[in-house]
């Protein structure tokens, strides 16, 4: 486990703001180091983030309101969600997990819009072919939903599997990126 106060970058203060989206309500979180989540409003998720504040960002308290960050994480939703996709800001993330996690999201930001992979393809993109149930751990762990696109790492077989904002957000997000598989909306 690092320790933040070795590297001189305490920040005691986490901001955050809820935001509406097709998909339901999400509640985006920052640092002035960047986006740190995005999670969808719902108890299960809520209670996986806090589980994350305390190991990961130990010492700071939420505050509600406005930071630069959730601005840029607004306009990354409002840009997503119009489908314009070569207008969708850089969103400064700070993201904190253990090695391997942060292995498995850094890939997830190179898959392409549109396409998907499966958690045994990602597994092989990150060195590791028998790690997917491993892939699929840290996928369901990623805490910046949608921006690091866990949504589009689906089952071996094609199906809709394991998405922290429900099956139906899941197949909405893949439909809305054009990125259904053949046969992947008949499975599910």
């Amino acid at each position: 486990r690092k320790n933040f106060q070795d590297m001189g970058n305490v920040m005691n203060d986490i901001y955050f703001k809820e935001f509406s989206t097709p998909v339901g309500r999400m509640l985006a979180l920052a640092t002035d180091q960047g986006l740190c989540g995005l999670e969808y409003c719902q108890s299960a998720r809520q209670e996986l983030w806090k589980g994350r504040q305390s190991r990961w960002f130990p010492d700071t308290k939420l505050v509600s309101g406005d930071h630069p960050h959730l601005t840029e994480c607004q306009r990354w939703l409002d840009a997503y969600f119009q489908s314009n996709w070569d207008r969708l800001p850089k969103v400064p993330l700070d993201q904190r997990g253990s090695a391997f996690e942060l292995q498995v999201w850094q890939s997830m930001l190179k898959i392409p819009r549109g396409q998907t992979l499966t958690y045994m393809e990602l597994a092989i993109t990150i060195g590791n072919a028998n790690a997917s149930r491993a892939v699929g751990n840290a996928s369901r762990r990623n805490p910046i939903s949608l921006i690091v696109p866990c949504h589009l790492v689906i089952g071996s077989n094609a199906s809709l599997t394991g998405y922290g904002g429900g099956l139906e957000n899941k197949h909405y997000l893949l439909a809305h990126e054009d990125a259904l598989r053949d046969g992947l909306a008949d499975k599910n």
